[in-house]
C-alpha cells in the first residue's frame, strides 16, 4: 500500500506540473486574470508545495483532490470558451483533450488500486462532478453538431459514440448518490430506528429528485437523439 501510495504522489506531483504549464498557456492566450484559471494555479501551487515534503508521508488523498480541483476549474473555464464560440468547426480535439484531463483522476486510482472503491480515495461528490462534466461537455458538444447537416451526413457513427460516450457519464454520474439500505444490522422490532431511517431515505429522495430528473432528461434527449443516427440522421437536423 505505501509503494502503491508514493507511486500516485510521484505521478500527481507530474500531472500537477503539465497541468500548470497548460494553464499559464491559457492565461497567456486570453491576455487577462480569469478566477477560475487563478484558483486551479493556486491548488497545483499547493499541491507542489505538499508534493516537496517527504513522499512517504504525503497523504495520496490529500494531493488527488487538489489535483482534481484544479482539473475541473481549468477545465470549466475552456469548456466555457468552447460554448461561447458555439464549439468552431475544430473543436473535437479539444474536447478530447478535455475528457482526458477529466479521466485522468479516475484512471489514476484504477491504474495503483488503492482502494477497493474509487470513493474511498476521490469522495463521492468529486467523482460525481468529473462524470457529470465529462458527459455535459459531450451533451453540449453533440447538441452544436446537430445543427451542422454537411458534418452529420459526413460523420454519423462520430456523433454516435460521442452520445453513448456521454450517456455512459451522465448514468455513471447518478449511480454515485446511493441510498440508505436497511441491511441486517437494524431491528425491524425497533420501530424508532425504522422512523428515522425512512425519514433520512425520504429527504435524501427530495433533496435529489429535481435534480436527478433534470439529468435523466438530458440522458433520455440523448438516447433520443440516439435512435435517429440509427436511422440515418436522415431528418435530425430539422429537430
Amino acid at each position: 500500500m505505501a509503494a502503491s501510495g508514493s507511486g500516485v504522489v510521484r505521478r500527481v506531483e507530474e500531472l500537477g506540473d503539465l497541468a500548470q504549464a497548460h494553464i499559464q498557456q491559457l492565461s497567456e492566450a486570453a491576455g487577462e486574470d480569469d478566477h477560475f484559471l487563478i484558483r486551479a494555479s493556486a491548488a497545483l501551487e499547493k499541491l507542489k508545495l505538499l508534493c516537496g515534503e517527504d513522499k512517504e508521508c504525503s497523504n495520496p488523498s490529500n494531493l488527488l483532490e487538489l489535483y482534481t480541483q484544479a482539473i475541473l476549474d481549468m477545465t470549466y473555464f475552456e469548456e466555457n470558451k468552447l460554448v461561447d464560440e458555439d464549439f468552431p468547426e475544430d473543436s473535437s480535439q479539444k474536447v478530447k483533450e478535455l475528457i482526458s484531463f477529466l479521466s485522468e483522476p479516475e484512471i489514476l486510482v484504477k491504474e495503483n488500486n488503492m482502494h477497493p472503491k474509487h470513493c474511498d480515495l476521490l469522495g463521492d461528490e468529486l467523482l460525481e462532478c468529473l462524470s457529470w462534466r465529462r458527459g455535459a461537455l459531450l451533451y453540449m458538444y453533440c447538441h452544436s453538431l446537430t445543427k451542422r447537416r454537411e458534418w452529420l451526413t459526413r460523420k454519423s457513427s462520430l456523433l454516435k459514440k460521442y452520445l453513448v460516450d456521454g450517456i455512459s457519464y451522465l448514468l455513471q454520474m447518478l449511480n454515485f448518490r446511493c441510498p440508505i439500505q436497511l441491511n441486517e444490522g437494524v431491528s425491524f422490532q425497533d420501530l424508532d430506528t425504522a422512523k428515522l431511517l425512512s425519514e433520512v431515505k425520504i429527504v435524501n429522495l427530495e433533496k435529489t429528485a429535481n435534480y436527478s430528473l433534470r439529468k435523466l432528461h438530458e440522458i433520455k434527449e440523448g438516447m433520443w437523439n440516439l435512435d435517429f443516427c440509427e436511422l440515418g440522421l436522415k431528418e435530425l437536423w430539422n429537430i
